[in-house]
């Protein structure tokens, strides 16, 4: 009798339910990393502090890749600046690398548009045309080059400050910059008042709305 009730107890025996695990804390955490993911690419890409201190190191840097994905004419504007100095490709970049050494942008005002931001910057650097006129000449001119280079590598509280603007228009990926004319003349100290090879720069504007922010 002991024997068939403890046969009936195990048949009869059933196994607790599993419990069944939600999935809702799981969709809840993985938006809210999507959230916090999104909100980092936006700023990132999209912050305009962010993309002018992007622009300035990719121009002190001769950042060729970021410069043609993100720029307009300002690669080739570049290359002719750094080859109209000198043939030698060494000498090219200590040029360029002390030209822009003492470039600094900073914004000053946010005008948004239709299809994105125009900014206005306020632009600081040495003229180098200016620089040059200040060496004293040399018959070797290696010596002439090197103290040029010095001299535009120095820390120079006599830049040129001006105020440019340059329109960040709105992609996918973030902003694609447009330069206008004063922002070339600024970045390059008012050298393009002398310059007469440098390509002629279209300004790119759209007035289609005025409201301002960053």
């Amino acid at each position: 009798m002991a024997r068939n009730y403890s046969a009936n107890r195990r048949r009869s025996h059933t196994p607790p339910r599993r419990r069944k695990m939600s999935v809702l804390p799981y969709m809840i955490l993985a938006i809210l990393i999507l959230v916090i993911f999104s909100a980092i690419y936006y700023f990132i890409n999209f912050n305009v502090n962010k993309n002018v201190e992007k622009l300035e190191k990719a121009i002190k840097t001769y950042d060729v890749t970021y410069l043609e994905n993100n720029t307009d004419r300002l690669p080739i504007i570049l290359d002719v600046l750094r080859k109209s100095y000198s043939d030698d490709s060494v000498k090219q970049e200590e040029f360029y690398d002390g030209n822009f050494s003492n470039l600094d942008l900073e914004v000053i005002e946010v005008t948004n548009k239709s299809k994105g931001k125009e900014v206005r910057l306020n632009v600081k650097n040495v003229n180098y045309i200016d620089i040059y006129d200040s060496v004293e000449g040399d018959e070797d001119q290696t010596v002439v080059h090197n103290n040029y280079v010095k001299k535009l590598l120095t820390p120079s509280k006599d830049r040129t400050v001006m105020e440019a603007n340059i329109f960040l228009e709105r992609t996918i990926k973030g902003y694609r910059v447009y330069e206008t004319r004063e922002f070339i003349n600024a970045i390059l100290g008012g050298a393009l008042e002398y310059a007469d090879d440098i390509p002629k720069v279209e300004d790119k504007t759209d007035k289609d709305d005025t409201s301002k922010g960053n």
